[in-house]
């Protein structure tokens, strides 16, 4: 996949909701509520900005980016978080392993 070129204050933007909605987890869960949750999709919706060359058709034509084919991409079993790790491993903590 493709991810946006975002700059530094949307990556302190991004993680500073995640931040917030971990300790709102962890209040939640303390209280007995349930927690409040973010869906891997909607952090690739938030990043992503299309398919490389290796995401293909049945035909063998690279898949065009349209949400309708981010959903059928995204029904494989595990791609959505494989792809949401991808994004943090090589994205955000990349810069932090130098």
């Amino acid at each position: 996949v493709v991810f946006k070129a975002l700059t530094t204050t949307e990556v302190d933007d991004m993680y500073a909701r995640i931040r917030a909605r971990s300790k709102a987890n962890e209040s939640a869960l303390a209280e007995g509520r349930d927690r409040v949750t973010r869906s891997d999709r909607e952090l690739l919706d938030e990043v992503l900005a299309g398919f490389g060359d290796d995401i293909r058709e049945e035909d063998g034509t690279p898949m065009a980016f349209p949400p309708a084919n981010l959903d059928r991409v995204c029904s494989t079993w595990g791609i959505e978080q494989a792809i949401a790790k991808s994004f943090f491993d090589h994205y955000i903590n990349a810069p932090t392993k130098n």
